[in-house]
């Protein structure tokens, strides 16, 4: 079953439903059709090597506005000459919200040259730089909307409750 080109919600919901309808778990198939999504976007974790973090405090998550093209997601960005994921992790949530990680990272979903680490921290207000112009705490089930495809794979494949 070929899946659909494209990554807005309703491609993305389309192909999530045909996948659930083939017999794939609903967390296998969001991650399937996301990551349809984000090869069709340009933006597959595959071309340079990435690494985020997704700071949570309790079942709240904190969403970051993108600047450059309005989608909600997570501290990050691409690894640097010499600097491992965890290193860019640090560094990206240092520039990105002036927020040193304090209770820790856990690698929760690795993917070709693609890192994601968890950090509960709690709520902080970040500092925002030039990359995002804004930010929200939220639970998943209240994401906001649109979200960068690689964000919801990497939400999915760490194990969190996906909602369409």
């Amino acid at each position: 079953m070929p899946l659909e080109s494209g990554h807005s919600n309703k491609v993305i919901s389309g192909n999530i439903a045909e996948l659930v309808k083939a017999g794939h778990p609903q967390a296998q198939a969001a991650a399937i059709a996301y990551s349809n999504a984000r090869k069709s976007h340009g933006t597959d974790a595959g071309e340079l090597p990435v690494a985020f973090i997704i700071y949570t405090a309790g079942d709240l998550i904190l969403w970051m506005h993108c600047t450059d093209d309005g989608t909600w997601s997570f501290v990050g960005g691409g690894v640097e000459e010499n600097e491992s994921s965890i290193q860019t992790a640090i560094r990206e949530s240092i520039e990105e919200t002036g927020h040193v990680p304090q209770s820790g990272l856990s690698l929760v979903y690795r993917e070709g040259n693609a890192c994601v680490y968890t950090c509960d921290d709690g709520q902080f207000n970040p500092v925002l730089n030039d990359e995002h112009d804004g930010f929200v705490w939220a639970t998943m089930a209240d994401a906001p909307e649109p979200l960068l495809p690689a964000a919801a794979v990497q939400v999915a494949a760490a194990g969190m409750d996906l909602r369409e």
